[in-house]
């Protein structure tokens, strides 16, 4: 399938790890950025809403709810405007309650796995590319194509196969 992938254990999942990280990180900067100016909303039946407004992904329940002509909005965020909220908070009153998290916090971890992902795969991709075993680093180079790694017991990566 794709000759650079091969070369982890579990090529498929590394590859949906490395880029469907790197999407929801472009996702929630692009959120985070876009909440300096505007609120989105989603209204839920029995009184749940979810919300994006001033870096902060909102989580609201009113025990009575409003009656909406709309289930999503999107509005400009004008009595805040540029103002970002970087810590938990939760908001409280008889007739709802609203839990806060800050974008940030689901961003910093989904960068630094996305990140750590990337790094192990590139620095297996070296390893192969110089002659040594992409699982323990040990050098292949006097060992035969089809032999397994003495070090670590791995198969050696297949010979890359030119499309007809």
């Amino acid at each position: 399938m794709l000759y650079a992938y091969r070369v982890l254990r579990c090529a498929r999942i590394s590859f949906w790890i490395k880029w469907c990280g790197a999407l929801l990180a472009i996702l929630l900067i692009v959120a985070w950025l876009a909440t300096w100016q505007w609120r989105v909303w989603w209204r839920f039946q029995r009184g749940y809403e979810l919300g994006l407004c001033e870096g902060l992904f909102m989580v609201s329940y009113a025990s009575k709810p409003q009656a909406s002509p709309s289930l999503f909005w999107i509005e400009r965020n004008a009595d805040s405007f540029g103002t970002f909220f970087w810590r938990f908070s939760q908001g409280k009153s008889q007739d709802w309650t609203s839990n806060r998290i800050p974008i940030w916090v689901l961003l910093v971890p989904t960068l630094g796995m996305t990140a750590c992902v990337w790094r192990l795969d590139a620095k297996a991709r070296r390893r192969e590319s110089i002659g040594h075993c992409p699982k323990c680093n040990y050098n292949r180079m006097d060992l035969a194509v089809d032999e397994v790694c003495p070090e670590c017991g791995s198969q050696p990566p297949p010979a890359p196969t030119m499309p007809a």
